[in-house]
């Protein structure tokens, strides 16, 4: 708790550059009501990275860059610590939920001491939008994929895995790659294997 309180210390510190203004002129001389507009521009004239654009665009829109520009690594750290908490949780379902939270906490401690640039990874909302997003999202997916073995609500967890594989290959290339490579192994594992309605796996990969 102490070494993670200093780094959503130092978040206070963080100011906007470069990247931030081009994206924030973008979206706020469109106006909220264009939003999507602007995002799908970005996707077809720059990058596909249409969920952390969107996350931008609407940071951008609804709070101060420079006032407001500290809830960014604030909600992203946030952010990290519950969606691991939630896969751990996924894993240890009968661990008391103080436990996995302290475990979840000091993963995400030791990920953050071990990020070869933490300036870029968690403060710089930009590149931090664009990453660390995807890996929020990743670790509810994988979340989901456990508990579609483990519960009886097969269907709401399927159309949450779902929303969430579209949100997290929309942050960053790098989780188009690993969803399609982890999504194809399982897939064709239940396939060969018939265990566990093959169906549902073939609609996640689609």
């Amino acid at each position: 708790c102490t070494i993670f309180s200093l780094f959503l210390f130092l978040a206070f510190f963080s100011h906007p550059s470069v990247d931030d203004f081009c994206l924030a002129v973008s979206f706020r001389a469109s106006g909220l009501e264009n939003l999507f507009d602007v995002v799908s521009d970005y996707y077809r004239n720059w990058n596909s990275r249409y969920f952390s654009i969107l996350l931008i665009g609407v940071f951008s829109n609804y709070l101060d860059l420079i006032e407001d520009y500290h809830f960014a690594p604030l909600l992203l750290f946030i952010g990290w610590v519950i969606s691991s908490c939630v896969f751990l949780k996924s894993i240890f379902d009968e661990s008391r939920l103080f436990v996995v939270a302290t475990v979840a906490l000091a993963f995400c401690t030791f990920y953050v001491l071990t990020m070869p640039n933490i300036s870029t990874g968690f403060y710089w909302m930009t590149s931090a939008f664009m990453y660390q997003t995807g890996n929020i999202m990743a670790m509810g997916v994988l979340a989901c994929m456990i508990r579609l073995g483990t519960t009886k609500y097969t269907y709401f967890y399927t159309l949450v895995a779902a929303l969430l594989i579209f949100a997290s290959i929309g942050s960053s290339e790098l989780y188009v790659v690993f969803m399609v490579i982890l999504l194809a192994a399982v897939t064709a594992y239940f396939i060969f294997t018939q265990k566990h309605r093959p169906g549902i796996w073939v609609f996640l990969l689609v």
